[in-house]
């Protein structure tokens, strides 16, 4: 039997009884199940908490507010995922589930027949909020392929069953083009990490790039762009639209495309801090490295640097390199009190007086390249945010590995131990360019 059907027969066989269970039943489940995952899945919990430290609205919450937080995350997406299994029983009465705050908003715009771009995020029940609107109004979805197409089938199924269709990414600009066109709705959620993006908007404070699409398209077709929001509350969904943003064509593309993300990005930043609970934090929100000239398990966005007293100036000029390296990472150095580094690449500096000064409750810092070697510092490090640590052991030991390669010169060291074989020349170019 093909693993995939096999996997996708047991779900579902297993998860059948879902579809009788009442709401509030099918939550209680996933409050358990999501607190559970959030125990035990160290890595995912690890991204969460980190993205609340990294945002600064959230800088004066409490660590046990942080982690109430990121727990009610994992709930949440624990509940959407099992609701799957009841929404079918729902169809044709939706309302019972789901109702919306002011619908009129929504179909005014759409009774203008420009087209409308329904702009959400990974809020609540997000699917919930898509199938619920195609009772109401004609349109298409943006959803990716999932590995599994007996589950891609059965979800993009139920996705369309009030009769709304789904698209695939790479059909959005041509497909979804033309039903903003044809007057429909555009359903794009608006809250994914794209670091090749040209377009970052600061999202809680930190830059996060975003897909320019929704505005694009908005112009294109001379569509409005209608930020939503959906809320559970007391075990059913709420629904409210934003007013409608609608491009001045009389303005040019590049400008209008700024002015219209940036007004949808910050409708859905300040929906999120209203319920902050409700949305998915596990998700690399604000991931600056797309897939690049870097290691795979190096390729992390917070970089922390420490700087060692002996040998100071040999290592402070190795910062320069860490930059072209990691070229749009967030970089952290940590210098010995009484030293001076000339390294205005740097996003955020700090003084150490003695090694006992670097244990601190850092749970910004993704990767640490600790140069000075300090024992312990790694697993201290580890037990908060922090995915990956690397001194100067590590550096060699990874560099070495290249040893046709090799050399004695540490920036040298720091191209072979970070980035891919492939791509060794490439960035020796961009270090002795800059």
């Amino acid at each position: 039997m093909n693993k995939d059907f096999f996997v996708y027969i047991l779900v579902r066989t297993l998860c059948a009884p879902l579809a009788f269970f009442p709401l509030s039943w099918i939550h209680v489940l996933g409050n358990g199940l999501g607190s559970l995952i959030f125990t035990f899945d160290r890595k995912r919990r690890k991204r969460a908490l980190n993205n609340l430290f990294i945002t600064i609205p959230f800088n004066s919450f409490s660590y046990k507010e942080k982690c109430r937080i990121a727990k009610g995350g994992f709930q949440n997406l624990a509940i959407t995922c099992l609701e799957f299994f009841r929404l079918k029983r729902s169809r044709g009465k939706f309302e019972e589930i789901l109702t919306f705050d002011n619908l009129d908003v929504a179909l005014k715009a759409y009774e203008q027949k420009k087209g409308v771009i329904l702009f959400a995020g990974h809020q609540a029940n997000w699917e919930a909020s898509f199938i619920a609107i195609t009772t109401h109004i004609k349109g298409v979805a943006i959803g990716k392929r999932l590995k599994n197409r007996y589950f891609h089938k059965w979800i993009f199924g139920l996705r369309e069953m009030h009769g709304g269709k789904l698209i695939l990414p790479h059909e959005a600009m041509k497909v979804g083009l033309q039903a903003l066109k044809d007057g429909q709705c555009l359903g794009f959620v608006g809250d994914q990490a794209l670091p090749n993006s040209s377009y970052s908007y600061p999202l809680f404070g930190v830059r996060a790039w975003t897909s320019p699409a929704p505005a694009l398209l908005a112009y294109r077709s001379g569509s409005a762009i209608l930020p939503s929001m959906i809320v559970r509350d007391n075990g059913k969904y709420r629904v409210h639209f934003e007013q409608p943003i609608w491009p001045d064509l009389s303005k040019p593309l590049k400008d209008e495309v700024v002015r219209m993300m940036n007004q949808a990005m910050a409708l859905q930043e300040s929906n999120i801090l209203k319920h902050p609970e409700q949305w998915m934090w596990q998700h690399n929100r604000w991931k600056q490295m797309p897939v690049n000239h870097l290691k795979k398990w190096f390729r992390h966005d917070f970089v922390s640097i420490i700087l060692p007293k002996v040998n100071f100036d040999h290592f402070a000029a190795q910062c320069h390199a860490l930059r072209c390296i990691f070229e749009r990472s967030f970089i952290t150095v940590f210098i010995p009190e009484g030293k001076t580094l000339n390294f205005p690449e740097a996003d955020s500096l700090f003084t150490y007086a003695k090694e006992d000064d670097l244990f601190i409750d850092d749970y910004k810092t993704q990767l640490l390249i600790d140069f000075a070697s300090v024992p312990k510092l790694s697993r201290h490090y580890k037990k908060l945010c922090c995915f990956e640590t690397i001194d100067i052991k590590g550096i060699h030991k990874e560099s070495h590995k290249y040893k046709h390669l090799h050399n004695n010169d540490i920036s040298t060291e720091l191209v072979y131990a970070f980035c891919k074989n492939t791509d060794f020349n490439k960035v020796f170019k961009v270090i002795n360019a800059s």
